[in-house]
């Protein structure tokens, strides 16, 4: 979904129905002679489950059985890639197919014929329990999210070709029906008309041109009309997508929006360990005094889809971060707290470098006497500063998230995806996803 845990990443966010966490929710349903995609003004809430989590204790280990389902209205699967031959597969067939480990069964036997990335025969793993918990929770769906920071290799060569994109589209369409309880397929190029080199051995880059613009609408049209052609005209098609202005400039939403159910709009990592500034990693609003990062907050990331591109409210989600960033060798400035203030260094939190920890970690530094807590009044969004070890946090907590679900009901936006799973509180009952259950389900 985004830069986080890369260095540590093996591999590398019908008719009414009501789900059972209470959560009113419209099918985004297609029909094969109407190409597209139907709005909804039900919120979503979408959660991004790392499948490599299960090996990270940073990541509380997780399993899919730690998917807060009855507070979700999606769970998207992260991440397949793209093979050499343009067909999708998993990045780690052991977690996602052949784990015994993870307790609920029988088992069930599939149709055995060829499909990539896909074994013949009995499923176990992070499938097997996805085949568990969707006929406990029907109604809640699951998506296969294709790419992701480390895997967004292979989509410019692929977008160019009609061939290659078709044969992207039937490896989804076989994939589903194979699994049919899998919902859909979210692309996550990340992103199109940038090209940037490996940053370590899990990460494979990305080669970007300006073909890209047209190519990724063109993408999205082919597995729509793939879908459809072929009896999944039910099947969801989403997208995730940068909230940086530069970048959502080299798409085309105004063209591409009528072809997905939704857009993942990612409203975070607008500032990080990259940067030599401090900043909010998931400012509501610009803070003029941030001078280096204009126009890097959700509020005018969402509007620049709505009201620049036209692209309907209801089919925009907007993002929330369950970890942090952070920087080193930050002077307390004028106002004692670190904010905007230059960055010498970097640290590693219990995720890794750029000062990333866990959401659920956090509350506990709150708590400890060498963090001090404040606000920006103007972002709407907390951060820790450090003053003995000069370092500085930006992230998420409880008031700033309460105040993201109420703009995205107060602006009518379809609700909110959540990067990721695992970030939040799995054994205090999942207090963020909570948040968002009770924000959204009046």
């Amino acid at each position: 979904m985004n830069k986080i845990l890369k260095s540590i990443i093996p591999v590398l966010f019908c008719a009414s129905l009501i789900v059972p966490n209470g959560i009113s929710v419209k099918a985004e349903t297609m029909t094969n002679t109407k190409l597209e995609a139907k709005a909804t003004s039900k919120k979503r809430i979408v959660t991004y489950f790392p499948s490599w989590g299960t090996y990270q204790a940073a990541q509380q280990n997780i399993t899919v059985s730690n998917i807060a389902w009855d507070k979700v209205t999606h769970v998207n699967h992260g991440f397949f890639e793209i093979t050499n031959d343009y067909k999708i597969q998993t990045t780690d067939s052991y977690a996602d197919y052949e784990n015994e480990g993870f307790g609920h069964g029988p088992k069930q036997d599939w149709d055995k014929y060829p499909i990539t990335g896909v074994p013949a025969g009995t499923v176990y793993g992070h499938f097997g329990e996805y085949k568990y918990y969707k006929e406990k929770y029907p109604d809640v769906k699951l998506l296969i999210s294709v790419g992701g920071w480390t895997r967004s290799d292979k989509f410019h060569e692929l977008a160019k070709s009609p061939a290659h994109r078709k044969t992207l589209a039937m490896s989804m369409v076989n994939f589903m029906k194979k699994y049919p309880f899998i919902d859909g397929m979210d692309i996550d190029w990340e992103y199109p008309g940038i090209t940037r080199a490996s940053e370590d051995q899990y990460d494979r880059g990305c080669v970007g041109g300006p073909e890209d613009k047209e190519n990724f609408t063109l993408l999205l049209k082919d597995i729509r009309e793939t879908f459809n052609a072929n009896g999944m005209s039910e099947k969801l098609l989403t997208v995730a997508v940068s909230a940086g202005e530069a970048k959502i400039k080299m798409t085309e939403p105004d063209k591409y929006a009528k072809y997905v159910d939704y857009i993942g709009v990612m409203t975070y990592d607008f500032a990080g360990s990259w940067d030599n500034v401090t900043g909010n990693l998931a400012g509501l609003y610009q803070n003029p005094a941030d001078k280096i990062r204009p126009k890097f907050n959700m509020d005018d990331a969402m509007k620049i889809f709505k009201d620049e591109y036209k692209v309907p409210a209801d089919k925009l989600l907007a993002g929330t971060p369950l970890y942090s960033r952070g920087w080193g060798g930050v002077e307390p400035g004028p106002n004692g707290d670190g904010l905007f203030q230059p960055a010498k260094s970097s640290f590693k939190g219990n995720l890794g470098e750029g000062g990333q920890y866990s959401w659920y970690d956090i509350p506990a530094m709150e708590k400890s006497s060498e963090w001090q807590k404040f606000r920006d009044p103007i972002a709407r969004t907390p951060y820790l500063y450090n003053k003995s070890k000069k370092q500085f946090i930006t992230y998420e907590d409880e008031q700033s998230l309460t105040e993201r679900v109420s703009y995205v009901n107060k602006n009518n936006y379809g609700g909110l995806i959540v990067w990721d799973a695992s970030g939040d509180n799995i054994k205090a009952g999942h207090p963020m996803h909570t948040i968002m259950y009770n924000g959204f389900k009046n």
